[in-house]
């Protein structure tokens, strides 16, 4: 592997992770390593020339206490993106979905496990070309999606938090000063409600990354804008 971009993540024994390129078709590898740093073992190579299961993974894997969960931001039959599964030992591979731009395009950030699905954001693709929420069932058998059409919000980048009944995140434009907004979905009925636009100059712009919750309070980050014109937090 090379390149890894994400975090990793734990099982309670191993901890389990994704690089961006490397392996033997140099689009990206699935890797687990003990938390002593023995044990360091490839799980996947993807390999876009003969099998389209994605290429250049990013972000976090998601834990479902059987199956590991992740994305891929190019790569697949449309080559737009996947969404995969594996079991922790490497085995069991599969790909749940292709992206193919009506449906998102470009995933960015990671995917949400709630408990009986995966949540997660495409930066482009969708009904208005900027964006959607995505909800997706472990199986792949269901799919929904939520379009961003700039009023909400448009191109996400960071992860979605959640809290248990609400998920949380933000775009890196759109809004009325089309330079991001906040925004909450809620899992029982799915709709995507902004909840503060950024403005340009102090308070912004372009939030990018995830949104931290702390008591009842979103905490986050800009790429730009304030004093400086080098970000902020806000």
């Amino acid at each position: 592997g090379a390149y890894p971009v994400g975090g990793l993540i734990t099982d309670g024994n191993a901890l389990y992770g994704l690089t961006a390129q490397g392996g033997a078709h140099f689009v990206g590898t699935i890797f687990k390593i003990n938390k002593d740093g023995t044990g360091h073992t490839k799980l996947h190579e993807f390999n876009e020339s003969s099998d389209h299961d994605g290429s250049y993974p990013l972000g976090n894997l998601a834990f479902d206490g059987s199956f590991l969960y992740g994305i891929t931001k190019d790569g697949g039959i449309n080559a737009f993106g996947t969404i995969f599964k594996i079991k922790t030992d490497g085995s069991a591979f599969e790909k749940l979905l292709d992206f193919d731009g009506s449906n998102g395009s470009e995933p960015l950030g990671s995917l949400i496990y709630d408990g009986t699905a995966l949540w997660g954001t495409t930066h482009r693709g969708g009904s208005n070309a900027t964006g959607v929420v995505y909800r997706i069932t472990t199986d792949g058998s269901s799919y929904s999606q939520m379009d961003f059409n700039g009023t909400n919000g448009s191109f996400p980048k960071g992860a979605l938090t959640i809290d248990g009944a609400f998920l949380y995140g933000s775009t890196s434009f759109g809004g009325a000063s089309n330079l991001g907004t906040t925004f909450r979905v809620e899992i029982a009925d799915p709709t995507i409600n902004p909840l503060s636009e950024i403005g340009g100059g102090m308070s912004g712009p372009q939030p990018e990354g995830t949104l931290t919750i702390i008591g009842n309070q979103l905490f986050g980050t800009t790429s730009s804008g304030g004093f400086s014109n080098l970000g902020n937090i806000y």
